[in-house]
């Protein structure tokens, strides 16, 4: 599993993502810091939850974007992660060329 933390536009907000092997879907979840982990409206947004429920990093992302604001740079470091990540399963050795 890969996971990734971007700063969020509020500051009260942690947003983690990235890509579950066993899932085969990506996830993202936003979450209220100022919360307690018991609170409703904790979870802010989040996906990724089900069997194969996103496979397209783009989509992942056009969900994230009210709660981020990444630059360009970080946007295309973040495609290209993902795109790696997507193309990971049980039998490839990531340290393999």
């Amino acid at each position: 599993m890969s996971q990734y933390h971007l700063k969020a536009k509020d500051p009260i907000h942690t947003v983690m993502f990235g890509w579950d092997p066993p899932m085969n879907t990506f996830f993202a979840h936003v979450i209220d810091t100022e919360k307690d982990e018991d609170d409703e409206g904790r979870d802010v947004y989040w996906v990724g939850c089900h069997y194969q429920e996103i496979h397209d990093a783009d989509v992942l992302l056009k969900g994230l974007a009210p709660y981020i604001d990444p630059t360009r740079e970080e946007l295309h470091q973040l495609e290209f992660a993902l795109s790696v990540d997507a193309n990971w399963n049980d039998e490839t050795d990531r340290f393999d060329k």
